[in-house]
């Protein structure tokens, strides 16, 4: 694996780790992680809990660049993907996804000082519900 790949591979891995810590303080309880689909991987599966509704969540980490946001890295095509898994998800897992249904959602996690001491202070997350 190259460098860079091998870098982007753990930025993300953080970025996840981060959006995971972020939703469990806000209200939704992570039930897997980097759930693998024959056609990708769902980076978060969480429940909300005041809705009960079932969350696939992708995630899409950058360090702080001011001419791109992270969310920039969810276009069309990865939303169509992400829509695809998220559909096999809730075929092969009925009884988890329940009456309330399933959904989509975006988190966005801008690194803002690459020493990160405190994700709260280095970080700016953004959380987009149904994407």
């Amino acid at each position: 694996m190259l460098y860079i790949e091998h870098m982007a591979k753990t930025l993300g891995q953080f970025g996840e780790d981060i959006a995971a810590e972020f939703l469990s303080n806000s209200g939704f309880k992570v039930i897997g992680r980097n759930i693998v689909e024959k056609i990708g991987e769902i980076d978060i599966v969480a429940k909300e809990l005041d809705t009960a509704i079932i969350c696939l969540i992708e995630v899409k980490t950058l360090m702080k660049n001011d001419n791109f946001a992270p969310e920039g890295n969810y276009n069309p095509r990865k939303q169509q993907k992400v829509q695809k898994l998220a559909q096999l998800f809730a075929g092969k897992h009925s009884a988890l996804i329940g009456p309330n249904g399933y959904r989509v959602d975006l988190v966005a996690v801008e690194i803002m000082n690459p020493l990160l001491t405190d994700w709260r202070k280095d970080c700016i997350i953004r959380h987009y519900k149904n994407v």
